[in-house]
């Protein structure tokens, strides 16, 4: 079995070194590694030019590209593994075993569709959570997903379905849902696979207007009822916590 990595990047110099470490440095012996670059003003391409010359397993490319999902589009042109994992300038994997852990886990349960992890979310180099969702009913009736970052799946599924370019912050969500409503297998692996860097492009707090309308429009599109429901919960909850800080009380959602 080939693993591919797929880590995109752009003016990241800060950054990137730690992400390429984590992938030169695993102990699972056929990997191959990708890096496109989206035309860097800074050092950043540079150093993934240092880091190829001496690792047989890297290549790359520098080219303009329209967006975060134009470039893994991109890339899915450049890779040849069996499964493939896509991983942002910034997130590490989480030991030095961890893609050899995924090896077993994808030959112990016959090669499921996909297989994902745990991620540990860091900012400044201090961990906030663990995420340990499961990929299942009840996360989809709430809009979410898990971080695409603990993901890997088979790189057939995007040959028939690459990323919607028309989603800005959440192509990799709407591909999720397509595949679980496509009925494809989902295997969770409960143990950590990644550090996933919390101040990144979907993180920052300008994006989470154009991530809620991105969440609900996924959820209209491939579960109705679900939506409808979840706006309902969300109408309720808001009802609430306006009734509850007239009281000086409020309680999570």
């Amino acid at each position: 079995m080939k693993i591919s990595i797929v880590t995109v990047t752009y003016n990241c110099q800060e950054l990137i070194q730690k992400t390429i470490q984590s992938v030169i440095e695993q102990n699972f012996p056929n990997i191959e590694y990708f890096i496109i670059d989206g035309n860097s003003t800074d050092k950043t391409y540079s150093i993934i030019l240092q880091y190829a010359a001496e690792n047989k397993m890297i290549s790359s490319i520098s080219e303009s590209d329209t967006g975060i999902y134009n470039a893994m589009n991109k890339a899915l042109g450049y890779i040849s593994g069996d499964y493939v994992l896509f991983l942002n300038a910034g997130d590490y994997l989480y030991a030095k075993d961890t893609l050899s852990r995924f090896a077993n886990y994808i030959k112990a349960f016959q090669e499921p569709d996909i297989v994902y992890g745990n991620a540990v979310f860091y900012l400044d180099g201090q961990i906030l959570m663990t995420e340990k969702k499961t990929f299942d009913w009840k996360l989809v009736l709430r809009a979410h997903a898990v971080c695409h970052q603990s993901v890997l799946a088979k790189t057939t599924l995007f040959q028939e379905s690459s990323f919607d370019e028309s989603y800005v912050y959440c192509a990799d969500r709407e591909w999720l849902y397509k595949m679980y409503f496509e009925g494809k297998k989902f295997l969770h692996m409960n143990e950590r696979v990644v550090y996933y860097e919390a101040s990144g492009f979907s993180s920052q707090k300008s994006a989470q207007d154009g991530i809620t309308k991105e969440m609900f429009r996924i959820q209209k599109k491939y579960c109705r009822h679900y939506y409808c429901l979840n706006r309902i919960r969300r109408a309720l909850i808001k009802v609430r916590d306006r009734l509850l800080s007239n009281c000086g009380l409020m309680f999570p959602a």
